[in-house]
């Protein structure tokens, strides 16, 4: 209920500055600029983080737990739990987007163009980085717990 509720109010937030900028547009004789305008960013981002934080108390079993959740988020430095590991995964993530696509297409001849011995061990050892720094087990099926 507390996760439909967050998303509602978000929503008819976003509505109402809607019609608010949609009426100051109104007295503007320049179009708008489009989509990379700071304001449009900024809630894109400012959207991003309200559905994430929004999934907290969804997931959380009580109002308590997600409290802890959200303390745990804000406390100590840089969030208290602050694993470098993940760190790294999403700085390395974010810093793929700046990659070249010719760069990217020519890796992607290379690795074609290798010997098939040689692409099959480095699938092998992919693999085995994965199954070794992933969670152990299987992860429950989060709307089992409804």
């Amino acid at each position: 209920v507390l996760w439909g509720a967050v998303h509602g109010v978000a929503l008819a937030v976003q509505r109402w500055f809607d019609e608010r900028r949609a009426g100051a547009r109104d007295h503007v004789a320049a179009p708008d600029s489009g989509a990379r305008r700071p304001a449009t960013v900024a809630s894109w981002i400012l959207t991003f983080h309200l559905v994430v934080l929004a999934w907290i108390p969804f997931r959380a079993e009580s109002l308590d737990q997600a409290a802890d959740m959200f303390t745990g988020l804000f406390t100590g430095p840089l969030g208290g739990g602050l694993d470098l590991v993940a760190v790294a995964l999403i700085v390395a993530a974010l810093g793929a987007q700046l990659i070249p696509n010719d760069l990217v297409a020519t890796v992607r001849g290379r690795i074609a163009a290798a010997d098939p011995l040689l692409q099959g061990a480095a699938l092998g050892v992919w693999i085995a980085l994965v199954a070794a720094l992933g969670p152990e087990g299987v992860a429950p099926f989060i709307y089992f717990q409804f």
